[in-house]
């Protein structure tokens, strides 16, 4: 979920307009990750603590499907982005010193892969919590690098790791992943299922 919203320029149409996403205006169709992994943004989720039914400019807040099977299918708007891609509004406008696009509530689907076993996997690191993303995140280059919190499983066994730091790029990241565990778990930003991938780099003392 920290990774998805450090790298929310892939779906906002501001960023896309400014080029400063990881998406373009022909995007949208494109392959994003394999066909179990579906993402939506829904600020009416019952989740999600602070539920509001309209955005900063009065535009009635929706479930928005971002990626469905794989596919990027939609960006977020507001009145002034939807304009130059002729759509409409999604409910993601902000207001400030100008309008601004941002995601409201980010819900991962859980996914029809076999889930990951921990009990019997042979290798595997588990990550709690990434931290320090305002230093970590190149989010307009994709890529990442960030201490976590964690636990390494080898056969069964768990070990709690710490002074640990793991990269990559978002967009391998995605298209890496491997199962979406059937379980979700609510947070205050989002929902999602643990979302095992493959490839990252991960070090250790």
């Amino acid at each position: 979920m920290s990774l998805l919203y450090a790298f929310a320029n892939i779906f906002n149409a501001q960023s896309v307009l400014d080029k400063l996403s990881l998406s373009n205006a022909d995007s949208l169709g494109q392959v994003l990750a394999p066909d179990f992994f579906s993402l939506t943004d829904n600020e009416l989720h019952p989740a999600n603590p602070t539920i509001s039914w309209f955005d900063g400019e009065g535009t009635p807040t929706q479930p928005l499907p971002l990626i469905e099977n794989g596919v990027l299918t939609h960006f977020l708007h507001s009145s002034v982005t939807a304009k130059p891609f002729q759509t409409a509004p999604t409910g993601h406008g902000r207001l400030g010193a100008k309008v601004g696009v941002s995601p409201n509530f980010f819900c991962v689907a859980p996914g029809a892969q076999p889930v990951c076993d921990l009990a019997t996997i042979e290798n595997a690191i588990y990550i709690d919590e990434l931290n320090a993303l305002h230093a970590g995140v190149q989010a307009s280059q994709g890529s990442f690098s960030l201490p976590f919190d964690g636990w390494w499983y080898r056969h069964g066994e768990r070990v709690s790791i710490e002074a640990a730091t793991v990269a990559g790029d978002m967009l391998t990241v995605l298209r890496s992943l491997v199962s979406a565990d059937g379980t979700a778990k609510a947070t205050p930003r989002g929902v999602s299922p643990v979302v095992w991938a493959e490839g990252l780099a991960v070090t250790a003392e």
